[in-house]
């Protein structure tokens, strides 16, 4: 499941606060936050997720497992990358800085940005998407959303949208969660827009990248009740049209538990959206 995080990680102590000769500034703030810089020694084994990935080429690469310490698991790098690292270019411990009790996240400017994650392990949709606005620069920014970035799309066709959802599926989520003629993609939210009326609403957004094509996941949180609801669409860019192909449907909230619903249906359930350039003078 594309929503789920639910995973089983086998945990113990490898932490060995040394040199920070290599680690990024700590700024006070992001102490306060967050947590100090300090060095995770790599010459300690670490326990991971066992999930099989078939990794073709030298690294880095784009998928993989998750790595994690006794008590925390590393949201921004995982670990094929990080024992290529240790192994392929010698590193015996990385820059990192805790994100609460349970997370790490590496700040190190040795890795460069292509072995970083483009999505966190960590937590639900909304959390991924605050997380990736703090702390973008740690964050790999695939080449699809590099190409989406300061994009606007006058939609062209809005097929049936009712047919074929599963039954625990709003009958209206595709209109709700991307209302409006028009979508201008920003870094981290996509405004949907309906003109010449003038409303608009955001929506969280960041690609969740696959081998042969990437998805658009997109997120709506209720800030009242921590609430979120968020679909993931299949990408398909031909010319100058982009069709979004609705794949899942993801709802959940901070204090509860999450879910998600394989929406497979046909193509009579896709938006198609015309591009044309912002003006960003």
């Amino acid at each position: 499941m594309l929503f789920s995080l639910q995973l089983c990680i086998l945990l113990f102590n490898v932490l060995d606060p040394t040199s920070l000769a290599h680690a990024t500034d700590a700024g006070k703030a992001d102490e306060q936050e967050c947590g100090p810089v300090f060095m995770l020694d790599l010459t300690q084994p670490m326990q991971h997720t066992m999930m099989g990935f078939n990794h073709q080429g030298p690294p880095p690469w784009l998928n993989g497992n998750i790595a994690a310490t006794q008590h925390q698991s590393i949201v921004n790098i995982h670990s094929e990358n990080l024992l290529a690292l240790k192994k392929c270019r010698g590193f015996r411990s990385l820059a990192v800085r805790s994100i609460g009790e349970r997370w790490l996240m590496v700040v190190d400017e040795r890795v460069g940005n292509g072995w970083l994650l483009s999505r966190p392990f960590y937590k639900a949709p909304p959390e991924q998407l605050e997380l990736l606005g703090r702390y973008r620069k740690h964050f790999r920014l695939p080449v699809q959303a590099k190409n989406l970035i300061g994009t606007s799309w006058e939609l062209a066709e809005r097929q049936q949208e009712n047919r074929g959802l599963p039954f625990d599926v709003p009958r209206d989520i595709l209109t709700r969660m991307m209302p409006g003629n028009t979508l201008e993609f920003q870094r981290l939210s996509v405004a949907c827009k309906n003109t010449p009326v003038g409303t608009e609403v955001e929506r969280g957004w960041f690609i969740i990248e696959g081998k042969d094509t990437g998805c658009l996941l997109i997120c709506d949180k209720d800030d009242v009740t921590d609430d979120y609801e968020a679909i993931t669409f299949e990408i398909l860019e031909l010319d100058d049209a982009l069709h979004l192909i609705p794949l899942e449907y993801g709802q959940g909230s901070y204090s509860g538990g999450t879910g998600s619903t394989n929406l497979q249906v046909n193509n009579n359930t896709s938006y198609v959206r015309y591009r044309r350039i912002i003006n960003t003078n």
